[in-house]
Formats: C-alpha cells, sequence, structure tokens
C-alpha cells in the first residue's frame, strides 16, 4: 500500500511540474493579445515572425503587438516605432522581402 501512494505522489509532482513548466506557454498560446518589448524574452520568441525580428529598427524606442483577431490563423504582427520620421530603411526592406504598400489603410497608418 506504501509503495502505491508513493507511486501516486511522484506521479502527482511529475504532473505538477510539468504543468508549472508549460503554464507560461500554454497562457501565450491562449492569448487573444499581446503587448511586448524584445527584453521580454519569451514573449519575444514566441510572437515574434522572423519578418519582423530581422526589420531595420529605426527608433531606439520600439515594441511589438500580437493579436488573435478571429480564429487561430488570423494574427496580426505589429512593430510600432515611436519618435521616428525616417521609414525609408523598412520601406526597403519590406519591399526586397517582396512586400507592397496598399493603396488604403484600415489604421492611421501606412499600411
Amino acid at each position: 500500500m506504501k509503495r502505491m501512494v508513493k507511486g501516486a505522489l511522484a506521479v502527482a509532482i511529475v504532473i505538477a511540474a510539468a504543468f508549472a513548466y508549460g503554464w507560461p506557454y500554454l497562457r501565450m498560446e491562449l492569448a487573444t493579445s499581446a503587448y511586448y518589448t524584445e527584453q521580454d524574452e519569451k514573449e519575444y520568441k514566441y510572437y515574434t515572425p522572423e519578418l519582423l525580428k530581422n526589420m531595420p529598427r529605426i527608433s531606439d524606442a520600439y515594441s511589438f503587438e500580437f493579436g488573435n483577431v478571429s480564429g487561430p490563423e488570423a494574427h496580426v504582427y505589429t512593430i510600432r516605432f515611436n519618435g521616428a520620421s525616417d521609414q525609408k530603411q523598412v520601406q526597403a526592406y519590406l519591399t526586397a522581402a517582396g512586400y507592397r504598400q496598399q493603396s488604403a489603410c484600415d489604421v492611421e497608418a501606412e499600411c
């Protein structure tokens, strides 16, 4: 009987440790939005696509946003540069990556 109790206790400890380790990742997976900087290492690694990781930093003050608009495949990724006035480096980077500027935008920004 003692052996069963010890075994059950060991299994419970392993399950609790796995849950504690995986909770931050589960929370990020289920999030509908996130606002973070490059210093928030877990969020930066998890949410940020390579396109934004490699984008030229045209300002010292920048942040990232993630949004899950409607469903698992409708993700919106944003990098916001504060105090930047010259976007030529970013435009050149996006053009080289195969993106084209939209003629109209649903938000107050260049799309």
